[in-house]
Parts: C-alpha cells; sequence; structure tokens
C-alpha cells in the first residue's frame, strides 16, 4: 500500500479547491471593474459639454449658453469653452450681450465624492447696441477674468448631468452711459449658476 507524491493534488476535493481559490483570486479585479462603473471617468479621455448659464449682473440677469472640450485624466483635466450671454430684462435705450472665451483647468476629489473644482482664465467682451442713441461708452467693452466653479458630474453611461455654481472676477467694471446718464454698470464681480450635459468620447 503505497502513495504518490503527487496523489494527493488529483483528489476531486483539491480541485474544488483550486476553483474556490481561483474565484477569490479574481475577486479584486471585479471590485476595479465595480469601481468603474460607478466613477466612469476613464483614465484618458476627451470629454465635450453644453452649459446653460445664468449670471447675475447687479441689477440685471443674463441667460445664455456655453460650449466646451476637455481632455485629461481621472483626476485633471484640461480645456477650452466659448460662451454667449443676453441681458433677460434689456435696459432702455439699447441691447446688452456678453462674448467669451477661456481656458480652464479642472480638478475631481474622487474622494468627495467626486466634486469638480475648475478654475479658468478668459476674455470677456460685453457689446451694447444702442436703439435710436448714440452710446457714450464704447460698443465693446473688454475685460480679462479668472473664475471659479465647483459642480459634481452624475453619470448616466457616456453621459453625465453637472449642476454647478460659481463667479467671475474681472479685471475692470464696465459702464455704459446713454445721452449722458449711466445706465448700466457692471462689477467685477459676478456670480453664476450653470447646468450641463458632458459626453465623453
Amino acid at each position: 500500500m503505497g502513495f504518490e507524491a503527487g496523489g494527493i493534488g488529483k483528489h476531486p476535493k483539491d480541485g474544488r479547491l483550486q476553483i474556490l481559490l481561483n474565484i477569490l483570486g479574481r475577486m479584486p479585479a471585479a471590485s476595479q471593474a465595480a469601481l468603474g462603473a460607478a466613477h466612469p471617468i476613464a483614465q484618458s479621455s476627451e470629454q465635450l459639454s453644453l452649459t446653460a448659464l445664468g449670471d447675475n449682473w447687479g441689477a440685471l440677469l443674463a441667460l445664455g449658453a456655453e460650449v466646451g472640450a476637455s481632455s485629461g485624466g481621472e483626476t485633471f483635466q484640461y480645456g477650452i469653452a466659448i460662451a454667449g450671454l443676453t441681458a433677460l430684462d434689456e435696459p432702455s435705450h439699447f441691447e446688452l450681450a456678453e462674448l467669451t472665451g477661456s481656458a480652464r483647468l479642472s480638478l475631481t476629489l474622487r474622494r468627495m465624492a467626486g466634486l469638480r473644482v475648475q478654475v479658468g482664465a478668459g476674455l470677456s467682451s460685453l457689446v451694447t447696441m444702442p436703439e435710436g442713441a448714440m452710446a457714450e461708452s464704447r460698443t465693446a467693452l473688454g475685460a480679462a477674468f479668472l473664475e471659479l466653479r465647483l459642480s459634481r458630474p452624475i453619470w448616466f453611461g457616456a453621459l453625465a448631468v453637472l449642476p454647478s455654481f460659481g463667479a467671475r472676477a474681472f479685471s475692470a467694471r464696465r459702464r455704459v452711459r446713454v445721452d449722458g446718464e449711466q445706465r448700466f454698470d457692471l462689477s467685477a464681480l459676478a456670480p453664476q449658476l450653470g447646468l450641463s450635459l458632458m459626453y465623453r468620447l
């Protein structure tokens, strides 16, 4: 009566044990896959966004839209954006609109439920279009600005919804005078709300 040295490894129970060990060995990979589904930002990705904006211009409310594109990894993204806004309650004698372009950096805080912090710098042109009166100010009032925006992406596959709030700090106040009277004054700080749709390529 004798036993071979490798005989124990051929027992049926040992085969089931090996299968169980293989399953346990695969669990970390499965856990990582589940984590990626909950936070579907790829390690390297490009993203396109369309944002509805609402700005506080002191006595006026401005609404508009922004189109942006960005690229980067899970934590850092860099990109550009262009936007246009117009005042809802137009001042008398002229229309008021703003065109902007900016470059941005975004930081996603994974340990804070995916909170995204975005900082940027850009140029703003405030355009006045007189109606039946000649504005004494320039028809295009330019200023540089810095911006800060906080958002939280809510992902649905490759598509995300991002409610956001923030503010822009301009390099100068901008005033519009009509017939010798000041009709509009945009301060150096403008709060902003946004709602974005973002698509990951």
